[in-house]
């Protein structure tokens, strides 16, 4: 089943209201592996077609916020 940009924007939607994020009208930066998006200026949103890559996800946000 192809990974599509309506099934990224669902699990994007989910995602910010349990964030307490507002999607707003999130522009789809490249959907390939992963689908990003420019929530806003200050979030950018990357969306897994799967859970394979849910530990090397996190070791990205942790370097990321490292960097910070």
């Amino acid at each position: 089943m192809p990974f599509t940009e309506a099934d990224a924007r669902t699990s994007l939607s989910a995602a910010c209201e349990e964030a307490g994020i507002g999607i707003g009208s999130a522009d789809l930066i490249r959907i390939g592996s992963n689908a990003v998006f420019r929530v806003d200026s200050n979030v950018i949103g990357r969306v897994a077609p799967d859970l394979q890559g849910w530990d090397n996800a996190e070791r990205q946000i942790q370097v990321a916020r490292w960097l910070e």
